[in-house]
């Protein structure tokens, strides 16, 4: 699918511009992500402190998962109706198959997370001049040449005063290495969101209809983790048209009674979030992970630096738990009436097998 570009659509500087989210607190009172007088209270100082600590040492990341002053004040407090945003992007091969991926943010954290993912791009642009308004797209940007595979536009976008493209986009391999550096030091920074949630769905057929189906399982994934917390979720999918109809058919399949989606899927081109443009990395990461003949240190990346956000099956705290890969699960009470009609299919042979031996 399409990659998304920058929510930073403005000038470097400015993206590197963004309130903070104060977590509400156990009161019930919401937070409003304006700076407190220096006797205001605790609350908002731990986003102040964290924002200041960026930008001293924005070249280094956070370790995966490591806590921050605004996990530590999140984590105690209570999210009864915690809302998301899925934003969701697909990888794949004919080769080996393909997946859906989904990054939830807490809307309570939207702001926050947006603000360390901006602060990364900003360390980018002073160390490297490739600015926030540039869309990363982890296949392009990983690639031996970036520049074959990026539009007049926006090279155009790029060049500074002098016409100069940024070095580290050039082909190469010393510039290949730079950019697999920064990728690495994304994934780090998506790391450091430890409220948000990774749900990731494979099936081993390249297929459109495999595609769809597989589309299906993922809102049934999101759905079984939205129950128990009672949250409910929109989602944000990459993609410049719903061509067919095919997403918002399966957002309809989904019984309103029951359903904790809500509305249809959005679509929006990476090149206009930020937000999708860490979903594809993630979505590139989970599916390269998948291919560790190839190079296993590139390969363990999507577990190793974003461990703490895979959604996994209950009482497993390790492995990548890529849903249809590493494990199956049987959906059960999953809303959707597409995903209902697929398991009488299936169980249909099944049946009729069993009345002909007289069971």
């Amino acid at each position: 699918m399409a990659a998304l570009n920058a929510a930073g659509n403005a000038s470097p500087a400015a993206a590197a511009h963004t309130n903070v989210v104060v977590p509400p607190s156990s009161s019930g009172g919401s937070s409003t992500g304006e700076a407190t007088p220096p006797d205001g209270g605790a609350r908002a100082d731990p986003c102040q402190r964290e924002a200041r600590s960026r930008d001293r040492d924005d070249e280094r990341p956070p370790s995966p998962g490591a806590p921050s002053e605004v996990d530590a004040i999140v984590a105690v407090v209570p999210h009864p109706t915690r809302s998301y945003i899925a934003y969701v992007d697909d990888s794949g091969n004919e080769n080996l198959g393909l997946l859906w991926l989904a990054l939830l943010i807490p809307l309570d954290l939207w702001t926050e997370y947006l603000g360390r993912w901006l602060g990364f791009r900003k360390n980018l642009y002073a160390k490297t001049r490739v600015p926030a308004s540039h869309e990363i797209h982890a296949q392009v940007w990983l690639s031996p040449d970036p520049l074959q595979e990026t539009d007049g536009e926006a090279l155009d976008a790029l060049r500074d005063g002098a016409r100069e493209l940024p070095g580290i986009l050039l082909s190469g391999k010393a510039s290949r290495r730079e950019r697999s550096r920064w990728y690495e030091k994304g994934l780090l920074t998506i790391g450091t969101f430890t409220e948000a949630r990774l749900l990731t769905v494979f099936s081993s057929e390249h297929s459109g209809p495999a595609k769809i189906a597989l589309y299906d399982e993922l809102l049934c994934f999101i759905e079984e983790f939205l129950r128990p917390e009672k949250s409910h979720a929109t989602m944000i999918v990459d993609g410049a048209m719903d061509s067919g109809s095919h997403l918002r058919t399966a957002h309809r399949a989904l019984l309103i009674q029951r359903r904790r989606i809500v509305e249809d899927a959005a679509l929006r081109r990476s090149s206009e979030s930020q937000l999708l443009q860490m979903t594809d990395i993630c979505a590139y990461a989970a599916f390269q992970s998948l291919q560790g003949k190839r190079n296993a240190v590139f390969a363990s990346r999507y577990e190793d630096l974003l461990g703490r956000l895979i959604q996994r099956p209950f009482g497993v705290e390790t492995g990548r738990c890529i849903r249809g890969f590493d494990y199956s699960a049987t959906i059960a009470n999953c809303p959707s009436e597409r995903i209902a009609a697929r398991a009488l299919k299936a169980q249909a042979p099944v049946s009729q097998g069993l009345s002909q031996i007289g069971l």
